[in-house]
């Protein structure tokens, strides 16, 4: 949780001087309505991490006795959001997310590094539903 919650708001789309206007209709990339929603998605998604995460972390603070739980929702969410961002970016810079030349690459190969080191979603949720008894 910690490891992903951070970084999940890294991999977005920088500039790092790349191509940021569409030479034949001469528009700005980020002004079309495909990229514009996906970005949104992306940013709820996000957020939606961030509150986990920081839901869970207050109830270890106070010693509540579902921080276990919460703790399993939110590495769940953190780990999700984490690599579809990743490869979401990888996406919306085109054929240059995925070269030496941007780093985009290298926060996908962390996500899925930071997934299979730390555990899927699908394994925090089934955790999550033992504690909670489901």
């Amino acid at each position: 949780m910690i490891e992903a919650t951070p970084h999940a708001g890294g991999p977005h789309p920088q500039p790092n001087g790349e191509k940021l206007v569409a030479e034949d209709v001469d528009v700005f990339y980020g002004s079309f309505q495909a990229i514009k929603h996906k970005l949104a998605d992306l940013l709820l998604e996000v957020e939606l991490a961030k509150s986990a995460a920081y839901y869970a972390a207050q109830a270890a603070a106070v010693d509540d006795p579902e921080w276990p739980a919460l703790a399993c929702l939110a590495k769940a969410a953190a780990s999700e959001t984490y690599l579809r961002m990743a490869a979401e970016c990888i996406q919306l810079h085109g054929g240059i997310g995925f070269t030496w030349d941007n780093d985009t690459h290298l926060w996908f190969k962390r996500a899925k590094s930071s997934e299979v080191f730390l555990g899927q979603p699908s394994y925090h949720r089934e955790l999550l539903m033992q504690r909670w008894g489901v």
